[in-house]
């Protein structure tokens, strides 16, 4: 029964990761945001949760970017893309990883205008980089179709330099001032060592009202220089003139581009932090807390509630004590065997402790441990059925550490905070199973990065 309510309890971030995607922003370059808006931190979700590609699965079918202030000045971004192509003719997959550093050269804002450029350097690898393992584990776990494609045997790194301007400034007020509309354009550009150019240019109109923002407008993109295959139809794709449409409500960011022509059309889900330079001190004395998210590229999803004590920490300490349950479900591919699953569940109980890392709050640091009990069964995915090799179990030692960014206050007792880091198991014992001819290890010690909100209740 718990793992049945777990199941059904797991956050909308695994289900929106699990849908097809069919296409995404440049990867290396920062997902685009109005310039009022300070992204200090920000996590982002690229799939068809909001676009028109629901029944295809191809092109840029997964993208997940993390961005991160450095300083005043300057922001890192992380992005993960998973491109597949199935047609009638050739079937392939092949993953990008990238990793950029920028700068802002130019930084204004006032009351009614806002301008931002950004130039940077970065380093994209086209390969295998988890990609089969986390779309089938998300697919498993909310019970769609397994995906088949075979990587394509590219094994390439490449240095990239880009660049992303943008204005936005303000052509109406209302009297009362509470609403206002503004003309927000932006340009980008990236261009690889391989000879590959990417580019974007939009122009939208964005109405602001408290914490509201609404954007709408128009968004040309062109690929150039791609010549394998699977990048080259995700190229061409992803090269077309699309209407834009989105929304933030606080730190919340919903986002959908419709092509005109292609299918490339997607959407996006993004939690924003902006708190780096606040002065207001940050509430982290919170009561009760839980934490909500999925772990890749095992794939599980864990829902943890969370709430203070003071065993080993006073109360007057920088730090804060939580006594956590943790609950984590997962059906994750085994190894880079897609027809072979490991169905998962585990319950854990143990202390966590954090610190702030800023003088305001903004970002803190946590770290803990739990123990508990762990169960997995191997799966193996047949046309008339799964085969299983029954349910082993163990008992666990758990692990995990990483950083909590504060992205909004909701009302006078609540907060939302992003949160990202590591989390490891380690069973106590493990087993080596043969499965219909093929030979599984169940319960082994893993290491898996944990993405995830945290609501508190301060």
């Amino acid at each position: 029964m718990l793992r049945r309510s777990l199941r059904l309890l797991l956050p909308p971030l695994v289900l929106c990761a699990a849908l097809p995607a069919t296409g995404g922003e440049i990867a290396g370059i920062p997902s685009q945001l109005p310039p009022s808006v300070q992204r200090d931190f920000e996590l982002s979700f690229s799939n068809d949760f909001l676009g028109r590609g629901a029944s295809l699965d191809d092109f840029r079918t997964q993208q997940l970017l993390i961005t991160t202030r450095v300083g005043k000045r300057w922001i890192t971004n992380i992005d993960h893309s998973i491109l597949t192509l199935e047609t009638d003719d050739a079937e392939g997959r092949v993953d990008q990883l990238s990793f950029s550093m920028g700068y802002e050269f130019v930084q204004r804002r006032s009351e009614t205008s806002a301008t931002n450029v950004t130039a940077g350097f970065g380093v994209r690898y086209t390969g295998d980089v988890y990609g089969q393992p986390i779309q089938n584990g998300f697919h498993r776990l909310v019970s769609s179709e397994i995906e088949l494609m075979p990587y394509t045997g590219t094994d390439q790194s490449d240095g990239t330099i880009w660049v992303d301007a943008h204005h936005m400034d303000e052509f109406y007020r209302s009297s009362s001032g509470d609403w206002s509309f503004s003309w927000w354009a932006r340009g980008s550009s990236l261009v690889t060592s391989d000879g590959q150019w990417d580019s974007t240019l939009g122009g939208y109109i964005v109405s602001n009202y408290n914490w509201l923002d609404v954007w709408a407008g128009l968004r040309q993109d062109w690929r150039y220089g791609y010549e394998r295959l699977v990048e080259a139809e995700t190229a061409d794709q992803e090269e077309d003139l699309a209407f834009v449409f989105g929304f933030r409500l606080g730190a919340l960011i919903v986002e959908t581009v419709q092509q005109f022509n292609n299918d490339a059309s997607y959407g996006q889900l993004r939690l924003v932090s902006e708190g780096f330079s606040s002065s207001e001190q940050l509430a982290l004395d919170t009561r009760f807390s839980v934490d909500g998210g999925f772990v890749v590229p095992d794939v599980h999803g864990y829902i943890a509630p969370r709430f203070r004590t003071g065993m080993f920490v006073s109360r007057s300490s920088r730090w804060s004590e939580h006594v956590v349950l943790d609950f984590r479900y997962g059906e994750p591919q085994y190894k880079d065997n897609p027809l072979l699953y490991v169905e998962s569940f585990q319950g854990t109980v143990g202390l966590e402790w954090e610190r702030p890392v800023t003088k305001n709050g903004w970002m803190s640091f946590y770290s803990g441990m739990g123990v508990g009990w762990r169960q997995e069964e191997a799966l193996q995915a047949r046309e008339l059925g799964d085969a299983t090799s029954g349910a082993f179990d163990s008992a666990v030692v758990t692990f995990s550490g990483g950083l909590r960014f504060l992205s909004a206050r909701l009302g006078d007792n609540w907060q939302v905070r992003a949160n990202m880091g590591l989390y490891g198991w380690i069973p106590i014992d493990d087993y080596n199973i043969d499965l219909d001819g093929s030979s599984v290890g169940l319960l082994k010690p893993t290491i898996v990065l944990n993405l995830g909100v945290t609501f508190d209740r301060t």
